[in-house]
């Protein structure tokens, strides 16, 4: 049945997937002002595991989750999940610390912080497969990766587009700000700066920016120019 979940915290909670909430309905879901905290899976999502619902989340808050596999934070399967608002934060996982993204769904965030997570690979995001993002209006801020990613990992054959995203600080041998594997990636009106050694790191994949601030301009991408990145106007 469709459902509204609100004004909730759920926390301390073990699974095998969907450390906190496990969501497989088919049908539609709302959750909305819920704070998913100190949660843990041994397999997948140790937040929320979103297998089955077009799901709407409204301020919602993902903290300190942790997973033993892939997302310590947020994972979709199949599902497409749109936040409003809220913040990823502080999540753990071997892959993906606060997002992680593979079988097909797209994400849609608008207005989201992801800060402080940390993984060996994409350390806010890990978004690969034929899974797609569209971010606006984001902060990604703080985040860090053992070997790459510390942004984000970024993947597979579906546009990933930014617009309006600021991303500052976060770590990563390879691609502090972000790592591309592959893909096509769009950047417009974005601030990245400030993100290790390198911003963005990109010697697969289709890289577009324009109208963006990048730390060190385009000498401060790693990448075949000529090939890969694409350099817009405004940058």
């Amino acid at each position: 049945s469709s459902v509204l979940m609100s004004d909730l915290t759920v926390s301390n909670n073990f699974e095998a997937g969907g450390g906190g909430i496990n969501i497989s309905t088919r049908d539609s879901l709302i959750v909305r002002n819920v704070t998913v905290r100190d949660n843990y899976s041994q397999s997948r999502a140790g937040g929320i595991f979103n297998s089955g619902s077009h799901t709407l989340f409204i301020d919602v808050h993902i903290i300190n989750n942790e997973s033993g596999s892939y997302a310590g934070g947020f994972s979709a399967s199949g599902s497409p999940s749109h936040f409003l608002g809220g913040s990823i934060v502080g999540n753990t996982a071997p892959t993906g610390g606060g997002i992680y993204l593979c079988s097909g769904p797209d994400i849609v965030l608008t207005g989201t912080l992801i800060q402080d997570n940390y993984a060996e690979l994409g350390g806010g995001m890990h978004i690969t497969g034929g899974s797609g993002i569209n971010m606006s209006y984001c902060q990604i801020t703080g985040n860090s990766a053992e070997r790459a990613g510390g942004g984000a990992c970024l993947a597979g054959g579906v546009e990933k587009v930014f617009t309006n995203v600021t991303v500052a600080n976060n770590l990563a041998p390879s691609g502090g700000g972000f790592r591309i594997w592959s893909g096509q990636n769009t950047f417009i009106n974005c601030i990245i700066r400030k993100n290790g050694q390198t911003n963005i790191s990109a010697p697969e994949g289709i890289l577009q920016i324009a109208y963006s601030d990048i730390g060190g301009g385009i000498d401060g991408l790693e990448g075949d120019r000529e090939g890969q990145i694409q350099w817009g106007d405004g940058n």
